[in-house]
């Protein structure tokens, strides 16, 4: 993500957890690849949702501890390390991140289920 872009379209609540937390949950929109379109067709979701998070993993040397990707949406969420999460919405595939919990609304269960890319 350009880094004009990372400003205007971070949520104001994802940027206060991750100056204050070792760990955060984001949710993440990729870019679409055609003008236009909201989102990228599920099969490219995927692979390109696959590809950003790799990269990052491989940069930093540790993966997130969970992802989920909503295929049909053109997003997923990851819970991961503050830094590994500032380093992944910095990509040029992303076109906005926000918190997946909101501050008053922290108990268990309250964001999108996550699925741990390990298992």
């Amino acid at each position: 993500m350009r880094r004009d872009e990372l400003f205007s379209n971070l949520d104001p609540e994802l940027a206060r957890q991750l100056d204050s937390a070792p760990f955060v949950q984001a949710i993440v929109r990729l870019r679409a690849s055609q003008p236009g379109r909201l989102a990228l067709p599920p099969d490219e979701t995927e692979t390109v949702a696959k590809r950003v998070l790799e990269r990052v993993q491989r940069e930093l040397g540790r993966p997130p501890r969970a992802v989920n990707i909503f295929r049909n949406l053109g997003y997923f969420v990851v819970d991961a390390e503050s830094q590994f999460v500032r380093r992944l919405i910095e990509q040029d595939e992303i076109v906005s991140a926000s918190a997946n919990y909101r501050r008053g609304n922290m108990k268990a269960g309250s964001g999108y289920a996550l699925r741990n890319p390990r298992s």
